[in-house]
């Protein structure tokens, strides 16, 4: 068959197209009614046809007409093949483009877009780049025939349009224009979202992108599109199923992790690479927040050692369905877009630094109930050229995508308004927390080490929590590690956002994120310490005052290393008790109620043990232990405080000798169990220590120098006046007083143990 009949064929058949839809547009116009209430409904009548006037097409209510009030836009991706011969084989096209515009009427509407990618091209064939933008005219099919209702969900339509193109091929630029026909099948998720496919079919003229196998200027091209849309909602279709958004100081407050794959953005990606993400987030408005991520990923590069890769992210976050459709916590699907900062470090670098960087994602999150989700997250980062130099890869973007859990916490006083009555009932919201563990470090030769921890909390809402524990921790392996830590964290409690406030549930599931500081060591001097950890807490009431907890932790601590600072996951599993306390320190209860009222003040005396942990320039002897002896007087000048006078006695043994250090210090010591919970017959009590003073020793070439000391004590009240206590605790002075033992260090450090009585007159 010639190439004449193939044409003539062609247009017949588009003609006849043409002439079906003018028909039916023209009887369908006339057959619709319009209600009362807005709605419109269809019917034809033949009579109704022939003796009475026609009516027009549907018309928007009142409050839907205006400038912008049917506006919409959206996103798409697209994959295209040449339509001109496909017997030399084909490269396929793909491109992404983005559309907006709005409709005038239930059936007529107009869109305008843009695109860029590349084109599809015969096999062999250099990659054509374009970037192109459009004009269309939408023909809604579905209002047409059947009349417009808001809540449809399904609707087609027909689209027809210009183009005009800029193509680039071997350098060298031409210009592509001509005509585009499609049909939308769209369908409405959500009353502001739509997902559509639309197949489109382009007659382009002008440069030829395919040469040298296209002998015409002509070119035809068949498109698949996938997009997302939004409708902007107005007026009532807005304010029908929204919701006033409503905020206290944990509504609205989110977790998610997921796991997936990354991987470079070449010509050829490769997702190969393992990849975790967790994050916690807030909504400040029903469109808006900030959000808090951390990466983990498994660099395998193929040609040198893997490699892992650690980001942290810090995000701004939009609910795109609240935005264009107003607060609907309801919805079962959601699109959510997060752009912002982040910062990366990776493993096997010359110079571990960390690398700043810019990051987009998009979260589709399929909602399970009013608590969880179920979300897909691909995101895309951007670093600076060091980055890449440091992977001995070109710069070009990271891509990830992930799969996981999302848990939101939701409005608690209208979910659970009975038990926020009991929450504030309950007067044990502190609380002091003490206990230990095992951990082990995922890099280096550290192997597996402990740590022990003590702190104190409150719970703020009836879900939500704050604790600070000051944490020690080391690992068994020489050369030795070593870290003293401040930790701050937040904990969430899961199984009170589901179930309600209960002060006798017996398990209670808790979510922990938080960040630490302190300084360490790692074979060599003490340097700053700082990090970031995540966990769950399962809690045991053991009775009305005492929980036992069992806390699974990961870290990702950035210290002191073998050779330099570095990045060090670990992780780690914690025992502990937790302590609750009852009636606040203002409720009742003075200082003459209490056993100091009359004797108020007291004299101490304690002996026990110190380490010094700064590594020595000379010998030490085979113990590291030295041994101490403490000398106090004090007074309380209230419930909750006191000062004491301290004189100590450190002796320093080393290369077999020994030195005395000698110090005075004036402490303020601040009853912690007394400020939270006043009891006046507690026999067991939290102290907190801290002071300053001056030093001295007996070694040579010695000075006088500050110190700074710290500790909690730990004390148990005994009948006729007396008590016993224990006192950890962590000295701090300037190398003044042992210059000639620790040469190169600034400071020294010496943590403390003691062991004493004390009586009140």
């Amino acid at each position: 068959m010639s190439n004449t009949n193939i044409q003539f064929k062609v247009a017949r058949f588009i003609a006849a197209v043409l002439m079906t839809v003018t028909t039916v547009s023209s009887i369908s116009a006339k057959k619709n009614t319009m209600s009362f209430d807005g709605a419109t409904k269809s019917g034809f009548n033949a009579m109704d046809y022939r003796l009475q006037k026609p009516l027009g097409n549907p018309l928007f209510p009142d409050d839907q007409r205006g400038l912008g009030r049917n506006f919409f836009f959206g996103f798409n991706a697209s994959g295209s093949l040449l339509g001109n011969n496909f017997s030399n084989g084909l490269k396929p096209g793909a491109a992404l483009g983005i559309r907006m515009g709005s409709w005038f009427s239930p059936v007529h509407g107009i869109r305008i877009g843009g695109d860029a990618g590349i084109h599809s091209v015969h096999k062999g064939i250099d990659n054509t780049w374009y970037a192109g933008v459009h004009a269309d005219y939408l023909l809604n099919l579905t209002n047409l025939l059947r009349g417009y209702n808001p809540n449809r969900r399904f609707e087609l339509i027909a689209v027809m349009g210009a183009q005009l193109q800029r193509n680039r091929q071997d350098g060298i630029w031409g210009t592509n224009y001509g005509f585009t026909a499609s049909m939308q099948t769209r369908f409405n998720v959500e009353p502001s979202m739509y997902l559509y496919l639309e197949p489109q079919l382009s007659l382009l003229a002008g440069s030829r992108y395919d040469a040298p196998h296209s002998n015409n200027r002509f070119h035809t091209d068949l498109t698949l599109n996938v997009g997302l849309g939004y409708r902007i909602l107005t007026g009532r279709l807005r304010a029908e199923g929204s919701s006033p958004f409503r905020q206290s100081d944990d509504d609205n407050l989110y977790f998610g992790g997921g796991i997936g794959a990354f991987g470079m953005m070449n010509v050829h990606p490769k997702f190969n690479n393992p990849y975790l993400r967790a994050y916690v987030g807030k909504m400040f408005s029903s469109t808006s927040g900030l959000q808090v991520s951390a990466g983990y990923g498994y660099y395998r590069t193929g040609y040198r050692p893997n490699q892992h890769l650690v980001m942290g992210s810090l995000d701004y976050v939009l609910n795109l369905n609240n935005a264009f459709g107003g607060y609907r916590p309801n919805e079962v699907f959601q699109m959510i877009l997060n752009l912002g900062a982040t910062a990366a470090t990776i493993s096997g670098t010359d110079q571990r630094k960390i690398y700043p960087g810019v990051q987009a994602g998009l979260t589709g999150m399929f909602r399970l109930s009013s608590n969880w989700g179920l979300f897909i997250h691909p995101q895309v980062y951007g670093f600076t050229e060091s980055f890449y130099k440091s992977i001995g890869h070109k710069r070009v973007p990271i891509v990830s995508v992930d799969l996981g859990l999302r848990y939101t916490i939701g409005d608690f006083s209208i979910d659970h308004e009975s038990s926020r009555q009991a929450y504030a009932e309950d007067s044990s919201h502190w609380f002091i927390t003490a206990g230990g563990g095992a951990y082990h470090r995922l890099r280096g030769n550290y192997g597996n080490g402990g740590n022990a921890f003590i702190g104190f909390g409150k719970r703020f809402t009836p879900v939500s929590s704050w604790r600070i524990n000051f944490d020690g921790a080391f690992a068994k392996n020489r050369p030795y590690a070593e870290s003293y830590t401040l930790h701050a964290d937040y904990l969430a409690s899961l199984t009170t956002s589901m179930y309600g406030y209960d002060p006798d549930r017996l398990f209670d599931l808790q979510l922990m994120v938080g960040g630490f500081a302190g300084e360490g060591t790692y074979n060599g001097p003490h340097k700053p310490v700082v990090g970031l950890e995540a966990g769950l807490q399962a809690n045991f009431r053991l009775n009305s005052s005492l929980d036992l907890f069992l806390e699974p932790q990961v870290l990702a601590t950035y210290g002191p290393g073998y050779s330099a600072m570095a990045m060090i996951p670990d992780l780690r599993v914690q025992v502990g008790l937790r302590y609750k306390l009852g009636t606040p320190a203002g409720q009742r209860g003075t200082l003459a109620n209490t056993i100091y009222g009359e004797r108020r003040n007291f004299v101490g005396i304690a002996i026990g043990a110190s380490e010094i942990t700064t590594r020595p320039s000379i010998r030490r002897s085979k113990t590291n232990f030295n041994g101490l002896f403490d000398l106090s007087v004090g007074r309380w000048l209230s419930m909750v405080s006191g000062i004491r006078a301290t004189y100590s006695n450190d002796i320093l043994r080393y290369d077999g000798s020994s030195s005395y250090i000698g110090s005075m210090h004036l402490d303020y010591m601040l009853n912690v169990t007394s400020l939270m919970d006043r009891r006046d017959t507690r026999r067991f009590h939290i102290l907190g220590v801290v002071g300053a003073g001056v030093s001295f020793s007996d070694a040579d070439y010695t000075k006088p120098s500050p110190i700074l000391t710290g500790g909690v004590q730990f004390r148990y009240n005994l009948p006729g006046n007396f008590d016993i206590h224990l006192e950890p605790g962590l000295t701090l002075w300037p190398n003044r007083v042992l210059p000639r033992s620790y040469r190169g260090h600034k400071f020294v450090t010496s943590p403390r143990l003691s062991i004493g009585t004390s009586y009140r007159f």
